[in-house]
C-alpha cells in the first residue's frame, strides 16, 4: 500500500500466521507484518497457487482489522515460520500489492495531466477566437472547443 504522504511502499517484515485451503490448487491465507512509512502494521493476504501451472495470484490484501472471517476446510500450515514457500508467497503478496498501488498512482497522474493540458489548450483556443473578433461565445462553443481539444489530445498519443 502506498503511503501518499511519505510516498513509501510497504516493506515485508515477517510471516505471523499461515493457513491453507485445497481448491483447484491451494489457497493460502497469510497473516504478515509489513512496515508502512516506518510503522509496523499487520496485513492478511490471500494467495491462490496452482503449482502444476506455475501460477500464483494475489486475490486479497488488506489490513487485519478489515479481514473477513474464513470458511471451513482451512487448515494450519505446519511450521510456517520456517517455510520458504510461505515466506516467498508473503513477499509476492506485498510486491503485487505495491505494484497495484503504483499503477493506481500513475493512472491518477495521467488523468490529472490530461485534464491540465486540455484546460490549457482550451483557454488558448478561446483566446484566439476572442482575438479574431468572432463575437461572444456561448456554452456550446466552449463545450465544442473542449471536445475538439480532448480529441486532438487522444489522437496525439497515436502519432
Amino acid at each position: 500500500m502506498l503511503d501518499y504522504a511519505c510516498n513509501t511502499l510497504l516493506e515485508f517484515g515477517k510471516v505471523l500466521d499461515a493457513k491453507e485451503q485445497l481448491v483447484a490448487g491451494t489457497l493460502y491465507f497469510i497473516t504478515l507484518e509489513a512496515t508502512d512509512g516506518g510503522v509496523k502494521k499487520t496485513y492478511e493476504a490471500k494467495v491462490w497457487v496452482k503449482e502444476w501451472e506455475n501460477f500464483k495470484e494475489l486475490l486479497e490484501f488488506k489490513p487485519v482489522d478489515a479481514a473477513t472471517p474464513v470458511c471451513g476446510g482451512i487448515t494450519e500450515v505446519k511450521d510456517f515460520a520456517n517455510s520458504l514457500v510461505i515466506d516467498d508467497l508473503a513477499r509476492f503478496a506485498v510486491d503485487e500489492h505495491n505494484n497495484k498501488q503504483a499503477s493506481y498512482i500513475s493512472l491518477l497522474f495521467g488523468a490529472v495531466g490530461t485534464a491540465i493540458s486540455i484546460t490549457i489548450i482550451s483557454f488558448g483556443a478561446i483566446h484566439i477566437f476572442k482575438r479574431m473578433n468572432v463575437g461572444s461565445l456561448d456554452l456550446g462553443d466552449f463545450l465544442g472547443i473542449a471536445y475538439l481539444t480532448l480529441l486532438c489530445h487522444r489522437l496525439s498519443k497515436y502519432t
